[in-house]
């Protein structure tokens, strides 16, 4: 909005005073001790409740009042004896303190360099480069980029941390996956176990059933002897031939008695040494979680991967709001040319 008119009444020298204004530059001309300042202090009153006391107000009495008329919108203050308030066309604002409503701030829209003393240097032209970067940074909102950064720069370095974090913990995990390089071939071993274990059993059965028809041929043998002084000669070679007969198939299971035997402690002798491979199960369970835990910290260095392209892509846009910026400086003195607009003075580039 632009303001179309100013009226003061009972201000410093103003009784009644109303000045319409015209779109674009309007300039106030008159002698000294006319009025002119008090014009400015009417709006800085109005504005921001400056000054305070009582001194800006006519020696003659009376209720005093600024208003300014804003397109189809007026805002006026008034100050009588024992009241102050601001309006709103016909919106009243009252017990406000020293503050002004924040309705009337956002209407009026007035920053501190909008309003001038009379004795202050021009605009800009008595600032250091700084201040005016500073200051031409805020109206581009370019300060909202560069706290931005600032955000982002400190994303960042958590994120390279994590990275650092997560890199450390997967080369250690993979330095412990290393000392479990022996646990494929584990499997093996313990099918084969496994195979040897089944024959250990089997042999097993063959040696009680052996020992069966040992223990039966010592009872044979001690019928025989019972038996014998009442066979007659030929019975007794019979049997004599049956015995030996029967010793002669003893004594062949006796040897695979024996060989079964030995082959038992071989296999008794490898389970000894295959007993620690079966108390390393707790170790192939650790194995198999620290692996479930570095799929996961895999997944995570993706998801880190994707942040960073997002800072990448970040970076470009910061870079496409630089060139932004510089093109509206170009603009900017491009627009101002050689001359101020306000004091007619030589603008130094």
């Amino acid at each position: 909005m632009t303001f179309t008119s100013i009226h003061l009444e009972n201000f410093q020298s103003h009784e009644d005073t109303t000045l319409e204004l015209d779109p674009g530059v309007n300039v106030i001309i008159g002698p000294s001790d006319s009025g002119k300042t008090s014009i400015v202090r009417a709006l800085r009153w109005l504005t921001w409740n400056r000054p305070g006391g009582e001194a800006f107000r006519s020696n003659w009495g009376g209720d005093t009042s600024v208003a300014v008329c804003l397109d189809k919108t007026m805002v006026r203050r008034e100050r009588k004896k024992n009241h102050n308030m601001y309006y709103i066309d016909d919106h009243v604002y009252e017990a406000f303190g020293s503050e002004v409503p924040s309705d009337v701030t956002a209407l009026l829209n007035i920053d501190s360099v909008n309003l001038q003393q009379q004795l202050d240097r021009p605009f800009l032209l008595d600032t250091s480069p700084g201040q005016v970067a500073q200051y031409l940074n805020e109206v581009a909102h370019l300060d909202v980029i560069d706290r931005a950064l600032q955000r982002l720069a400190k994303w960042i370095r958590g994120i390279e941390s994590d990275i650092r974090t997560h890199t450390s913990n997967q080369e250690r995990l993979g330095e412990a996956q290393s000392s479990f390089d022996y646990l494929p071939n584990m499997e093996k071993t313990v099918e084969g176990l496994e195979k040897q274990e089944g024959s250990l059993r089997e042999l097993r059965g063959r040696h009680r059933e052996l020992g069966g028809t040992i223990d039966q041929a010592l009872r044979v043998n001690t019928k025989l002897d019972t038996i014998r002084p009442l066979l007659d000669l030929n019975t007794l070679v019979d049997v004599a031939l049956e015995y030996r007969q029967t010793k002669r198939g003893l004594v062949k299971k006796a040897h695979t008695l024996f060989d079964l035997l030995d082959r038992i402690g071989s296999v008794q002798n490898q389970q000894k040494k295959l007993k620690p491979l079966q108390e390393l199960a707790p170790t192939v369970d650790l194995a198999i979680q620290l692996q479930g835990k570095l799929s996961n910290i895999q997944t995570e260095v993706h998801r880190l991967a994707q942040l960073i392209e997002q800072y990448r892509r970040m970076g470009r846009r910061i870079e496409e709001a630089k060139e932004e910026r510089d093109t509206l400086h170009e603009q900017f003195d491009e627009a101002m040319g050689d001359q101020c607009i306000l004091c007619g003075g030589a603008i130094g580039k």
